[in-house]
């Protein structure tokens, strides 16, 4: 787990942005256990639940008691997109929070001024 902050500019309008994100990005992050929490015109939470390894590891080692590490709770992990105007006509794109290393690289590859690429193409079609 890294924390990632990652902003880009891209020469189209918010709504056009908007709706790449929607319909291509967050499918993406499906992959990687991320929900879509909340949306509006300009802000996007990604959030995932899981348990770490540690919790797992406990149990089996010291089954059947292990099992109370269960109790231990999951963890939540989110990530926030928010768009803003960058100019009169291009958007800023904003990446924040935390996410796995590889998540994180493939962000990190997202295009810099104005480079239109999927986020398919910027995590090397994540497997």
């Amino acid at each position: 787990m890294s924390q990632v902050s990652h902003e880009f500019s891209d020469p189209q309008p918010i709504e056009e942005v908007h709706r790449h994100l929607l319909h291509n990005v967050s499918p993406f992050l499906a992959g990687w256990g991320y929900k879509l929490q909340t949306q509006d015109a300009r802000n996007f939470t990604f959030q995932r639940a899981y348990r770490p390894t540690w919790v797992i590891v406990v149990c089996i080692l010291l089954f059947p008691i292990g099992l109370l590490a269960l109790f231990a709770g999951k963890k939540l992990d989110t990530l926030f997109v928010s768009l803003s105007p960058d100019g009169p006509h291009a958007t800023l794109t904003t990446f924040s929070g935390e996410v796995p290393d590889g998540l994180r690289s493939a962000i990190l590859r997202l295009p810099e001024q104005g480079d239109r690429v999927s986020a398919h193409e910027a995590a090397g079609l994540r497997e």
